[in-house]
Protein backbone atom coordinates (compact mmCIF):
# COMPACT_ATOMS: atom_id res chain seq x y z
CA UNK A 1 0.00 0.00 0.00
CA UNK A 2 1.34 3.19 -1.03
CA UNK A 3 2.14 5.12 2.52
CA UNK A 4 -0.50 8.31 1.96
CA UNK A 5 -2.93 5.57 1.80
CA UNK A 6 -1.91 3.68 4.93
CA UNK A 7 -1.39 7.39 6.59
CA UNK A 8 -5.12 7.81 5.81
CA UNK A 9 -6.23 4.31 6.93
CA UNK A 10 -4.45 5.34 10.41
CA UNK A 11 -6.46 7.79 10.80
CA UNK A 12 -9.54 7.81 13.22
CA UNK A 13 -12.96 7.58 11.60
CA UNK A 14 -13.74 11.06 12.77
CA UNK A 15 -10.88 12.46 10.77
CA UNK A 16 -12.26 11.53 7.53
CA UNK A 17 -14.60 14.35 6.88
CA UNK A 18 -11.92 16.79 7.55
CA UNK A 19 -9.67 14.85 5.67
CA UNK A 20 -12.27 15.53 2.65
CA UNK A 21 -12.33 19.14 3.24
CA UNK A 22 -8.71 19.25 3.11
CA UNK A 23 -8.77 18.03 -0.20
CA UNK A 24 -7.06 14.34 0.89
CA UNK A 25 -8.59 11.66 -1.88
CA UNK A 26 -9.21 8.51 0.36
CA UNK A 27 -8.59 5.64 -0.92
CA UNK A 28 -11.07 2.51 -1.22
CA UNK A 29 -11.78 0.63 1.85
CA UNK A 30 -12.61 -2.95 1.82
CA UNK A 31 -14.44 -4.29 5.10
CA UNK A 32 -14.85 -7.84 5.61
CA UNK A 33 -17.48 -9.31 7.54
CA UNK A 34 -18.88 -13.23 8.36
CA UNK A 35 -22.22 -12.53 6.75
CA UNK A 36 -21.13 -10.87 3.76
CA UNK A 37 -18.57 -10.60 0.84
CA UNK A 38 -15.91 -7.95 0.66
CA UNK A 39 -17.63 -5.12 -0.80
CA UNK A 40 -15.68 -1.86 -1.65
CA UNK A 41 -16.93 1.33 0.00
CA UNK A 42 -16.06 5.09 -0.98
CA UNK A 43 -16.53 8.27 0.96
CA UNK A 44 -19.56 9.75 -1.17
CA UNK A 45 -21.76 13.53 -0.68
CA UNK A 46 -24.74 13.42 -0.62
CA UNK A 47 -27.31 16.47 -1.31
CA UNK A 48 -31.13 16.39 -0.60
CA UNK A 49 -33.37 19.37 -1.82
CA UNK A 50 -37.68 18.74 -1.99
CA UNK A 51 -41.08 20.68 -2.54
CA UNK A 52 -44.44 21.09 -1.47
CA UNK A 53 -47.61 20.61 -3.69
CA UNK A 54 -50.83 20.23 -3.17
CA UNK A 55 -52.93 18.43 -5.54
CA UNK A 56 -55.07 15.84 -5.85
CA UNK A 57 -55.58 12.20 -7.56
CA UNK A 58 -57.18 9.07 -7.97
CA UNK A 59 -56.27 5.87 -7.89
CA UNK A 60 -57.70 3.82 -10.23
CA UNK A 61 -59.13 -0.04 -9.32
CA UNK A 62 -58.28 1.04 -5.29
CA UNK A 63 -60.20 -1.72 -2.96
CA UNK A 64 -60.76 1.17 -0.46
CA UNK A 65 -61.30 4.98 0.01
CA UNK A 66 -58.47 6.15 -2.35
CA UNK A 67 -61.17 5.60 -5.49
CA UNK A 68 -62.48 8.80 -4.56
CA UNK A 69 -60.96 11.77 -5.70
CA UNK A 70 -58.62 13.00 -3.05
CA UNK A 71 -55.83 15.70 -1.89
CA UNK A 72 -52.87 15.24 -0.04
CA UNK A 73 -50.00 17.84 0.84
CA UNK A 74 -47.65 16.09 -0.99
CA UNK A 75 -43.81 16.85 -0.55
CA UNK A 76 -41.47 15.63 -3.71
CA UNK A 77 -37.71 15.19 -3.01
CA UNK A 78 -34.22 13.94 -4.24
CA UNK A 79 -31.18 13.34 -3.22
CA UNK A 80 -28.60 13.53 -5.51
CA UNK A 81 -24.77 11.76 -4.73
CA UNK A 82 -21.10 11.87 -5.82
CA UNK A 83 -17.61 11.05 -4.33
CA UNK A 84 -16.28 14.70 -5.57
CA UNK A 85 -17.77 17.61 -5.47
CA UNK A 86 -17.51 20.08 -8.84
CA UNK A 87 -15.30 22.82 -9.28
CA UNK A 88 -17.75 25.05 -7.06
CA UNK A 89 -17.56 22.66 -3.73
CA UNK A 90 -21.03 21.08 -5.20
CA UNK A 91 -22.95 17.40 -5.66
CA UNK A 92 -24.98 19.71 -7.60
CA UNK A 93 -26.02 23.51 -7.41
CA UNK A 94 -29.02 23.39 -5.35
CA UNK A 95 -30.46 26.29 -7.57
CA UNK A 96 -30.04 23.81 -10.55
CA UNK A 97 -32.17 21.09 -9.12
CA UNK A 98 -34.95 24.02 -7.86
CA UNK A 99 -35.21 25.70 -11.41
CA UNK A 100 -34.78 23.06 -13.52
CA UNK A 101 -36.75 19.77 -12.07
CA UNK A 102 -38.81 21.23 -8.56
CA UNK A 103 -40.54 23.71 -10.34
CA UNK A 104 -41.98 22.48 -13.27
CA UNK A 105 -42.90 19.78 -10.60
CA UNK A 106 -44.99 22.60 -9.36
CA UNK A 107 -45.91 23.96 -12.36
CA UNK A 108 -47.23 20.91 -13.60
CA UNK A 109 -49.16 19.44 -10.34
CA UNK A 110 -49.97 22.35 -8.14
CA UNK A 111 -53.63 22.44 -7.32
CA UNK A 112 -53.99 19.84 -9.96
CA UNK A 113 -56.68 16.44 -10.31
CA UNK A 114 -53.35 14.08 -10.91
CA UNK A 115 -54.87 10.87 -13.53
CA UNK A 116 -53.66 7.96 -15.33
CA UNK A 117 -54.28 7.98 -19.17
CA UNK A 118 -57.04 5.36 -19.32
CA UNK A 119 -58.63 7.21 -16.83
CA UNK A 120 -58.56 10.25 -18.13
CA UNK A 121 -59.55 8.94 -21.48
CA UNK A 122 -62.74 7.49 -20.07
CA UNK A 123 -63.89 10.69 -18.06
CA UNK A 124 -62.76 13.73 -19.84
CA UNK A 125 -66.10 14.69 -21.74
CA UNK A 126 -67.57 14.11 -18.31
CA UNK A 127 -64.70 16.76 -16.71
CA UNK A 128 -65.05 19.09 -19.71
CA UNK A 129 -68.62 19.50 -18.34
CA UNK A 130 -67.97 19.45 -14.83
CA UNK A 131 -65.20 22.06 -15.58
CA UNK A 132 -67.24 24.04 -17.68
CA UNK A 133 -69.70 24.93 -14.76
CA UNK A 134 -67.38 25.06 -11.56
CA UNK A 135 -65.32 27.36 -13.61
CA UNK A 136 -68.49 29.80 -14.49
CA UNK A 137 -69.40 30.00 -10.96
CA UNK A 138 -66.63 33.22 -11.18
CA UNK A 139 -69.28 35.10 -13.28
CA UNK A 140 -70.75 35.75 -9.59
CA UNK A 141 -67.10 36.67 -8.01
CA UNK A 142 -65.69 38.48 -10.93
CA UNK A 143 -68.26 38.87 -13.31
CA UNK A 144 -65.79 37.15 -15.93
CA UNK A 145 -64.03 33.63 -16.04
CA UNK A 146 -61.05 35.24 -14.93
CA UNK A 147 -57.72 33.41 -15.83
CA UNK A 148 -56.86 30.06 -16.87
CA UNK A 149 -54.41 28.03 -14.06
CA UNK A 150 -50.84 28.18 -14.46
CA UNK A 151 -49.51 24.68 -16.35
CA UNK A 152 -46.32 23.36 -17.43
CA UNK A 153 -45.93 23.97 -21.22
CA UNK A 154 -45.21 20.61 -23.23
CA UNK A 155 -44.30 17.56 -21.61
CA UNK A 156 -42.31 16.60 -18.70
CA UNK A 157 -41.14 13.37 -18.95
CA UNK A 158 -44.22 11.42 -20.13
CA UNK A 159 -46.47 13.83 -17.71
CA UNK A 160 -48.37 16.79 -19.31
CA UNK A 161 -51.46 19.51 -18.31
CA UNK A 162 -55.10 19.28 -19.68
CA UNK A 163 -57.34 21.97 -18.90
CA UNK A 164 -61.10 20.39 -19.94
CA UNK A 165 -63.56 22.71 -19.10
CA UNK A 166 -60.92 25.05 -17.77
CA UNK A 167 -59.95 22.66 -14.89
CA UNK A 168 -56.50 21.81 -14.06
CA UNK A 169 -55.64 17.68 -14.74
CA UNK A 170 -51.95 16.64 -14.64
CA UNK A 171 -52.11 12.96 -16.68
CA UNK A 172 -49.60 10.62 -16.34
CA UNK A 173 -49.03 7.46 -18.35
CA UNK A 174 -49.68 5.08 -15.02
CA UNK A 175 -51.69 5.17 -12.14
CA UNK A 176 -50.28 7.84 -9.94
CA UNK A 177 -49.80 6.03 -6.41
CA UNK A 178 -46.90 7.76 -4.61
CA UNK A 179 -44.49 4.48 -5.52
CA UNK A 180 -45.21 5.22 -9.09
CA UNK A 181 -44.54 8.88 -8.67
CA UNK A 182 -41.14 8.35 -6.88
CA UNK A 183 -40.41 6.20 -9.84
CA UNK A 184 -40.82 9.22 -11.99
CA UNK A 185 -39.20 11.56 -9.88
CA UNK A 186 -36.32 8.96 -9.96
CA UNK A 187 -36.21 8.89 -13.42
CA UNK A 188 -36.94 12.54 -14.45
CA UNK A 189 -33.95 13.48 -12.19
CA UNK A 190 -31.47 11.12 -13.70
CA UNK A 191 -32.05 12.32 -17.03
CA UNK A 192 -31.18 15.82 -15.72
CA UNK A 193 -28.83 15.39 -13.14
CA UNK A 194 -27.05 11.69 -13.36
CA UNK A 195 -23.87 11.71 -15.34
CA UNK A 196 -20.33 10.17 -14.58
CA UNK A 197 -19.56 11.99 -11.33
CA UNK A 198 -23.33 12.06 -9.97
CA UNK A 199 -26.21 9.39 -9.28
CA UNK A 200 -29.20 9.84 -8.31
CA UNK A 201 -29.43 8.35 -4.70
CA UNK A 202 -32.79 8.08 -3.59
CA UNK A 203 -36.43 9.91 -5.13
CA UNK A 204 -38.93 10.17 -2.04
CA UNK A 205 -42.48 11.08 -2.67
CA UNK A 206 -44.41 11.76 0.55
CA UNK A 207 -48.04 11.48 0.55
CA UNK A 208 -49.05 12.84 3.77
CA UNK A 209 -47.02 14.66 6.09
CA UNK A 210 -49.27 15.52 9.52
CA UNK A 211 -50.57 13.74 11.88
CA UNK A 212 -48.13 11.08 10.32
CA UNK A 213 -45.72 10.70 7.37
CA UNK A 214 -46.67 8.04 4.89
CA UNK A 215 -44.18 8.23 1.98
CA UNK A 216 -42.49 6.27 -0.93
CA UNK A 217 -39.20 5.34 -2.21
CA UNK A 218 -37.30 4.67 -5.28
CA UNK A 219 -33.69 3.59 -5.26
CA UNK A 220 -31.93 2.78 -8.31
CA UNK A 221 -30.89 -1.20 -8.19
CA UNK A 222 -27.02 -2.24 -6.47
CA UNK A 223 -24.57 -2.33 -8.77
Amino acid sequence: MLPVAQAVLDQPLGRWSSLLLEGVTLPTISLHTRRQRTKDFQCMFQASIGIHLHFAHHVRGHRGPCISLHGHTWRFEVTLAASELDAEGFVVDFDRVHDELLIPCFRLLDHSLALGQLSYDEVAMDLARLGHKLVASRHETLGCLGDPPATYEGSLFGARNELPGGIKLAIFPFVPTSERLAAWLHGAASALFADGRVHVARARVYESLHPSESYADFLPPSP
